[in-house]
């Protein structure tokens, strides 16, 4: 008996998967990695849409790549379903399922297929903030990173129903509701506002060596909302001074202090990371030290 041919999805070429894997994580960092938002724009590789609606034909050879036993193509036919979208609706129990994958990159690529399934719209929006509370941690952080995208107009409810995520058992989910709740905080700043105090919390935990992602994210989201977290400035000010806190993560807390330091406190911080050991947070203290709009000589605009 001959072997049908495996078809090829013609609408779109599969773009592999960016996994990135932090000690200790695995998968779960891979997906928080792996998103746009927690991805330096610099890095980030282009993004790529269908030319023309996909047809059903396309979502079903897409359906039986997924099928494939190479863990390559199941995770290309997830990736392309993920493009689809909504249009992708019919192929979402099978990428539940695939989320069970053995492979970790397929894994990852079916949850944010999963959550790209449910396209836009206040259904969508319903939808992804059930799938919050799914006991795979990996739909939860697509289903957070997906509602960071869409949800700029139903912030107010998302934002509260994220903060309880802060609280999540897995590093990565914690560290994807912190970039998602930064993400929504100009659309619902009173209601972000409200998760300052576990955020700062996620910030100081320095139990979890490996948990790195959360505070960074902790840190972004904190300098997102902005004013409504000056409350935050110490454990900011505490984080950058730590020796345990590796050098990235307190180059990239310095941007935070314009927004939360008030001037008689940031002058002599400044003063003293510019004498740090390590290059990079002695010269981005230094850089911010000598900005015009220091707040250290001048007012912070209101928001």
């Amino acid at each position: 008996m001959r072997r049908r041919p495996r078809q090829k999805l013609s609408f779109l070429k599969p773009i592999r998967l960016a996994t990135v894997f932090s000690a200790g994580l695995l998968a779960h960092s891979a997906l928080a990695a792996a998103n746009a938002d927690s991805v330096p724009k610099d890095r980030l590789p282009p993004v790529m849409q269908p030319a023309t609606k996909p047809t059903r034909a396309e979502v079903d050879t897409a359906l039986q790549q997924l099928l494939s036993r190479r863990p390559d193509d199941r995770r290309d036919a997830a990736d392309a379903l993920r493009r689809m979208g909504a249009d992708a609706a019919p192929a979402r129990a099978a990428l539940s399922k695939a989320v069970g994958d053995e492979s970790p990159a397929v894994q990852v690529a079916a949850a944010e297929a999963f959550a790209a399934s449910f396209g836009r719209g206040t259904q969508a929006v319903d939808s992804l903030l059930l799938a919050l509370k799914d006991d795979r941690e990996l739909i939860r952080i697509a289903a957070a990173g997906r509602l960071s995208v869409i949800g700029q107009k139903d912030a107010g409810r998302i934002v509260p129903a994220l903060v309880p995520l802060l609280g999540d058992k897995q590093p990565a989910v914690r560290a994807k509701a912190a970039n998602a709740i930064g993400l929504l905080a100009d659309a619902a700043p009173d209601e972000a506002a409200k998760a300052v105090a576990p955020l700062v919390k996620l910030l100081t935990d320095r139990q979890d060596p490996a948990a790195w992602e959360q505070r960074f994210d902790a840190a972004n989201a904190l300098l997102r909302i902005g004013p409504g977290a000056k409350t935050a400035y110490p454990a900011v000010a505490d984080a950058l001074r730590s020796p345990d806190v590796i050098p990235y993560f307190r180059h990239r807390l310095i941007p935070l202090l314009p927004r939360l330091a008030d001037k008689t406190g940031l002058k002599p911080l400044l003063s003293e990371l510019a004498r740090d050991k390590d290059p990079e947070v002695a010269q981005a203290a230094s850089a911010l030290a000598a900005a015009p709009d220091n707040p250290a000589t001048t007012q912070a605009s209101p928001r």
